[in-house]
Protein backbone atom coordinates (compact mmCIF):
# COMPACT_ATOMS: atom_id res chain seq x y z
CA UNK A 1 0.00 0.00 0.00
CA UNK A 2 1.42 3.38 -1.03
CA UNK A 3 1.57 5.96 1.57
CA UNK A 4 3.68 8.60 0.08
CA UNK A 5 2.59 10.67 -3.18
CA UNK A 6 3.96 13.06 -5.85
CA UNK A 7 1.82 15.13 -8.08
CA UNK A 8 3.31 16.84 -11.31
CA UNK A 9 0.60 19.32 -13.00
CA UNK A 10 1.32 20.78 -16.55
CA UNK A 11 -1.29 23.24 -18.95
CA UNK A 12 -3.63 25.33 -17.87
CA UNK A 13 -5.81 26.31 -14.40
CA UNK A 14 -8.40 23.30 -14.76
CA UNK A 15 -5.31 21.02 -14.51
CA UNK A 16 -4.16 22.51 -11.82
CA UNK A 17 -7.93 22.14 -10.54
CA UNK A 18 -7.70 18.85 -11.13
CA UNK A 19 -4.25 17.76 -9.21
CA UNK A 20 -5.59 19.92 -6.08
CA UNK A 21 -9.15 17.78 -6.23
CA UNK A 22 -6.52 14.45 -6.54
CA UNK A 23 -4.43 15.41 -3.99
CA UNK A 24 -7.32 16.18 -1.71
CA UNK A 25 -8.79 12.90 -2.56
CA UNK A 26 -5.38 10.61 -0.97
CA UNK A 27 -4.70 13.04 1.76
CA UNK A 28 -8.27 11.55 2.80
CA UNK A 29 -6.69 8.19 2.37
CA UNK A 30 -4.25 9.09 4.74
CA UNK A 31 -1.55 9.28 1.82
CA UNK A 32 1.29 11.97 2.72
CA UNK A 33 2.13 14.73 -0.91
CA UNK A 34 5.55 14.35 -1.25
CA UNK A 35 7.63 17.52 -3.65
CA UNK A 36 8.30 15.55 -6.88
CA UNK A 37 11.92 15.85 -6.71
CA UNK A 38 11.79 13.28 -3.50
CA UNK A 39 11.35 9.78 -2.73
CA UNK A 40 7.49 8.89 -3.04
CA UNK A 41 5.54 5.53 -3.85
CA UNK A 42 3.64 6.56 -6.64
CA UNK A 43 4.34 9.85 -8.96
CA UNK A 44 1.16 11.14 -10.62
CA UNK A 45 1.90 13.25 -14.17
CA UNK A 46 -1.50 15.24 -14.78
CA UNK A 47 -0.77 15.89 -18.64
CA UNK A 48 -1.37 18.67 -21.05
CA UNK A 49 -1.58 17.84 -24.69
CA UNK A 50 -1.69 21.53 -26.32
CA UNK A 51 1.15 21.50 -28.19
CA UNK A 52 3.86 18.14 -29.50
CA UNK A 53 6.31 19.93 -26.59
CA UNK A 54 3.42 19.22 -24.01
CA UNK A 55 3.37 15.78 -24.73
CA UNK A 56 6.95 15.43 -24.90
CA UNK A 57 7.43 16.79 -21.20
CA UNK A 58 5.28 14.86 -19.62
CA UNK A 59 7.42 11.68 -20.80
CA UNK A 60 10.22 13.75 -19.91
CA UNK A 61 8.70 14.34 -16.25
CA UNK A 62 7.43 10.37 -16.50
CA UNK A 63 11.24 9.18 -16.88
CA UNK A 64 12.34 11.41 -14.29
CA UNK A 65 9.93 9.83 -11.87
CA UNK A 66 11.71 6.36 -12.66
CA UNK A 67 14.62 7.44 -11.98
CA UNK A 68 13.92 8.76 -8.39
CA UNK A 69 12.67 6.05 -7.44
CA UNK A 70 12.44 2.82 -9.83
CA UNK A 71 10.70 0.99 -7.73
CA UNK A 72 7.42 3.97 -7.65
CA UNK A 73 4.50 3.73 -9.89
CA UNK A 74 4.03 6.30 -12.47
CA UNK A 75 0.56 6.91 -13.33
CA UNK A 76 -0.29 8.90 -15.90
CA UNK A 77 -3.39 11.08 -16.09
CA UNK A 78 -5.00 14.41 -17.59
CA UNK A 79 -5.32 15.39 -21.47
CA UNK A 80 -2.59 13.60 -23.15
CA UNK A 81 -3.33 10.39 -21.49
CA UNK A 82 -7.42 11.12 -22.36
CA UNK A 83 -6.40 12.09 -26.37
CA UNK A 84 -3.53 9.48 -26.65
CA UNK A 85 -3.13 6.53 -24.10
CA UNK A 86 -1.29 4.68 -26.57
CA UNK A 87 1.23 6.68 -26.43
CA UNK A 88 1.44 6.49 -22.93
CA UNK A 89 0.80 2.52 -22.24
CA UNK A 90 3.87 2.20 -24.80
CA UNK A 91 6.18 4.14 -22.45
CA UNK A 92 7.98 1.66 -20.28
CA UNK A 93 8.48 4.04 -17.60
CA UNK A 94 4.71 4.19 -17.34
CA UNK A 95 2.93 1.78 -15.06
CA UNK A 96 -0.97 2.97 -15.77
CA UNK A 97 -2.45 5.27 -18.05
CA UNK A 98 -5.97 6.75 -16.66
CA UNK A 99 -7.96 9.35 -18.58
CA UNK A 100 -10.07 12.08 -17.19
CA UNK A 101 -13.29 11.65 -15.35
CA UNK A 102 -11.75 7.98 -13.15
CA UNK A 103 -11.49 9.50 -9.85
CA UNK A 104 -12.09 6.58 -8.32
CA UNK A 105 -10.13 4.34 -10.43
CA UNK A 106 -7.14 6.80 -10.43
CA UNK A 107 -7.45 7.31 -6.44
CA UNK A 108 -7.34 3.35 -6.12
CA UNK A 109 -4.38 3.05 -8.66
CA UNK A 110 -2.23 5.37 -6.48
CA UNK A 111 -3.27 3.64 -3.40
CA UNK A 112 -3.02 0.18 -4.39
CA UNK A 113 -2.19 -0.49 -7.84
CA UNK A 114 -5.60 -1.63 -8.60
CA UNK A 115 -6.82 -1.70 -11.79
CA UNK A 116 -6.04 -2.00 -15.38
CA UNK A 117 -2.89 -0.82 -16.90
CA UNK A 118 -5.05 1.20 -19.55
CA UNK A 119 -8.48 3.17 -18.40
CA UNK A 120 -10.02 5.20 -20.52
CA UNK A 121 -13.53 6.53 -21.31
CA UNK A 122 -15.01 7.68 -24.32
CA UNK A 123 -16.41 11.93 -23.24
CA UNK A 124 -17.68 12.34 -26.79
CA UNK A 125 -20.08 9.56 -25.97
CA UNK A 126 -20.16 9.23 -21.91
CA UNK A 127 -20.49 12.61 -20.12
CA UNK A 128 -18.58 12.01 -16.54
CA UNK A 129 -19.88 13.92 -13.85
CA UNK A 130 -18.41 16.78 -12.61
CA UNK A 131 -16.27 16.36 -9.06
CA UNK A 132 -18.03 19.70 -7.44
CA UNK A 133 -15.42 20.17 -5.05
CA UNK A 134 -13.65 23.45 -4.12
CA UNK A 135 -10.14 23.56 -3.62
CA UNK A 136 -7.33 26.03 -3.04
CA UNK A 137 -4.29 25.97 -5.62
CA UNK A 138 -0.93 26.50 -4.39
CA UNK A 139 -0.29 30.18 -3.35
CA UNK A 140 -3.96 31.36 -3.44
CA UNK A 141 -6.25 31.97 -0.63
CA UNK A 142 -9.27 31.94 -2.78
CA UNK A 143 -11.41 29.15 -3.50
CA UNK A 144 -11.72 27.81 -7.23
CA UNK A 145 -14.88 26.13 -8.18
CA UNK A 146 -15.23 24.00 -11.53
CA UNK A 147 -19.09 24.52 -12.55
CA UNK A 148 -18.41 23.33 -16.58
CA UNK A 149 -16.25 20.42 -18.23
CA UNK A 150 -15.26 20.01 -22.05
CA UNK A 151 -15.99 21.63 -24.93
CA UNK A 152 -17.95 21.13 -28.15
CA UNK A 153 -16.63 24.77 -29.93
CA UNK A 154 -14.04 22.11 -32.27
CA UNK A 155 -12.15 25.31 -33.21
CA UNK A 156 -9.84 24.46 -35.75
CA UNK A 157 -6.76 22.46 -34.21
CA UNK A 158 -7.48 22.59 -30.99
CA UNK A 159 -7.74 18.99 -29.45
CA UNK A 160 -9.73 20.15 -26.29
CA UNK A 161 -13.40 18.82 -27.46
CA UNK A 162 -11.15 15.27 -27.90
CA UNK A 163 -9.52 15.39 -24.76
CA UNK A 164 -12.04 17.32 -22.61
CA UNK A 165 -15.26 15.89 -24.11
CA UNK A 166 -18.11 16.95 -24.65
CA UNK A 167 -19.50 19.93 -22.18
CA UNK A 168 -21.45 19.37 -19.61
CA UNK A 169 -22.28 21.31 -16.78
CA UNK A 170 -22.98 21.18 -12.57
CA UNK A 171 -26.76 22.55 -12.03
CA UNK A 172 -27.54 25.63 -10.78
CA UNK A 173 -28.83 24.40 -7.40
CA UNK A 174 -25.87 22.45 -6.66
CA UNK A 175 -23.66 25.28 -7.50
CA UNK A 176 -25.59 27.99 -5.36
CA UNK A 177 -25.27 25.14 -2.50
CA UNK A 178 -21.34 24.92 -2.71
CA UNK A 179 -21.03 28.61 -2.96
CA UNK A 180 -23.28 28.72 0.72
CA UNK A 181 -20.73 25.67 1.87
CA UNK A 182 -17.52 28.03 1.16
CA UNK A 183 -19.35 30.81 2.76
CA UNK A 184 -19.83 28.77 6.08
CA UNK A 185 -16.18 27.82 5.81
CA UNK A 186 -14.94 31.24 5.88
CA UNK A 187 -13.92 32.02 1.94
CA UNK A 188 -14.57 35.64 0.75
CA UNK A 189 -13.68 35.56 -2.83
CA UNK A 190 -14.49 31.96 -4.97
CA UNK A 191 -13.38 31.69 -8.66
CA UNK A 192 -16.19 30.39 -11.09
CA UNK A 193 -14.01 28.10 -13.53
CA UNK A 194 -14.32 25.46 -16.10
CA UNK A 195 -13.26 24.76 -19.44
CA UNK A 196 -15.37 26.51 -21.89
CA UNK A 197 -17.29 28.96 -19.32
CA UNK A 198 -19.42 30.14 -22.24
CA UNK A 199 -20.85 26.74 -22.59
CA UNK A 200 -22.37 26.48 -19.27
CA UNK A 201 -25.92 24.82 -19.00
CA UNK A 202 -26.25 23.92 -22.49
CA UNK A 203 -26.27 20.50 -21.91
CA UNK A 204 -28.86 20.45 -18.58
CA UNK A 205 -32.43 19.83 -18.91
CA UNK A 206 -34.18 22.37 -19.01
CA UNK A 207 -31.07 24.70 -20.34
CA UNK A 208 -30.08 27.13 -18.88
CA UNK A 209 -27.21 30.28 -19.39
CA UNK A 210 -24.13 31.40 -17.64
CA UNK A 211 -26.31 34.85 -17.32
CA UNK A 212 -29.17 32.63 -15.54
CA UNK A 213 -26.36 31.73 -13.05
CA UNK A 214 -24.81 35.11 -12.63
CA UNK A 215 -28.38 36.12 -11.91
CA UNK A 216 -28.95 33.91 -9.17
CA UNK A 217 -24.96 34.73 -7.74
CA UNK A 218 -25.74 38.23 -7.59
CA UNK A 219 -29.34 37.92 -5.78
CA UNK A 220 -28.44 35.25 -3.40
CA UNK A 221 -24.45 34.55 -2.66
CA UNK A 222 -23.18 35.24 0.32
CA UNK A 223 -19.72 34.86 -0.60
CA UNK A 224 -18.17 38.49 -1.03
CA UNK A 225 -16.24 38.56 -3.87
CA UNK A 226 -16.73 35.78 -7.19
CA UNK A 227 -14.31 36.06 -9.88
CA UNK A 228 -14.96 35.01 -13.48
CA UNK A 229 -11.83 32.58 -14.62
CA UNK A 230 -12.20 33.33 -18.31
CA UNK A 231 -14.99 33.83 -21.24
CA UNK A 232 -14.29 34.26 -24.94
CA UNK A 233 -15.27 37.85 -26.00
CA UNK A 234 -17.98 37.04 -28.15
CA UNK A 235 -20.26 35.28 -25.15
CA UNK A 236 -19.69 38.58 -23.02
CA UNK A 237 -23.44 39.19 -23.75
CA UNK A 238 -24.91 42.39 -22.92
CA UNK A 239 -27.00 40.59 -20.62
CA UNK A 240 -23.76 39.54 -18.94
CA UNK A 241 -22.28 42.83 -18.76
CA UNK A 242 -25.95 44.34 -17.31
CA UNK A 243 -25.35 41.41 -14.26
CA UNK A 244 -21.55 42.32 -13.47
CA UNK A 245 -22.12 46.01 -13.93
CA UNK A 246 -25.21 46.00 -11.55
CA UNK A 247 -23.29 43.77 -8.89
CA UNK A 248 -20.80 44.91 -6.48
CA UNK A 249 -20.31 41.30 -6.03
CA UNK A 250 -17.97 40.39 -9.02
CA UNK A 251 -14.49 41.21 -9.52
CA UNK A 252 -13.24 43.01 -12.83
CA UNK A 253 -13.27 41.52 -15.86
CA UNK A 254 -9.84 42.45 -17.80
CA UNK A 255 -10.51 44.02 -20.76
CA UNK A 256 -7.80 45.08 -23.22
CA UNK A 257 -8.03 48.58 -24.70
CA UNK A 258 -7.66 49.04 -28.87
CA UNK A 259 -7.41 51.86 -30.89
CA UNK A 260 -9.97 52.88 -33.15
CA UNK A 261 -8.78 51.10 -36.14
CA UNK A 262 -8.08 47.70 -33.89
CA UNK A 263 -11.63 48.02 -32.96
CA UNK A 264 -12.96 48.77 -36.48
CA UNK A 265 -11.24 45.48 -38.12
CA UNK A 266 -12.48 43.67 -34.80
CA UNK A 267 -16.30 44.74 -35.49
CA UNK A 268 -15.52 43.34 -39.20
CA UNK A 269 -14.76 39.91 -37.91
CA UNK A 270 -17.82 39.47 -36.03
CA UNK A 271 -17.68 41.71 -33.10
CA UNK A 272 -15.97 39.85 -30.84
CA UNK A 273 -14.67 42.71 -29.30
CA UNK A 274 -17.46 44.43 -26.84
CA UNK A 275 -15.87 48.13 -26.51
CA UNK A 276 -19.11 49.08 -27.67
CA UNK A 277 -21.12 47.55 -25.82
CA UNK A 278 -18.80 47.95 -22.91
CA UNK A 279 -19.09 52.15 -22.97
CA UNK A 280 -22.55 52.14 -23.15
CA UNK A 281 -23.05 49.35 -19.91
CA UNK A 282 -21.29 50.06 -16.83
CA UNK A 283 -17.33 50.87 -18.68
CA UNK A 284 -16.63 52.20 -15.64
CA UNK A 285 -16.86 49.00 -13.54
CA UNK A 286 -14.62 47.21 -16.18
CA UNK A 287 -11.65 50.03 -16.40
CA UNK A 288 -8.91 49.21 -14.06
Amino acid sequence: MATRFAIATLGCKVNQYDSAVIESRLRARGMERREFTEQADVYIVNTCTITDRADAESLRIARRARRLNPKARVVMTGCLAQASPDVLAKAAEVDAVIGLGRLDDLERAAASGAGERVMVTNLRKEKAPIELAAVTLDGHTRAFLKLQEGCDQFCTFCIVPFSRGASRSVEPRRVMAALDDLHARGFKEVVLTGVHLGGYGKDLEPPVELADLLEMIAERCPVERVRISSLDPEELSDRIVEIISRSGKFCRICICRCSPATTKRCRACGGVMRAIRLRRVGWRRFRS
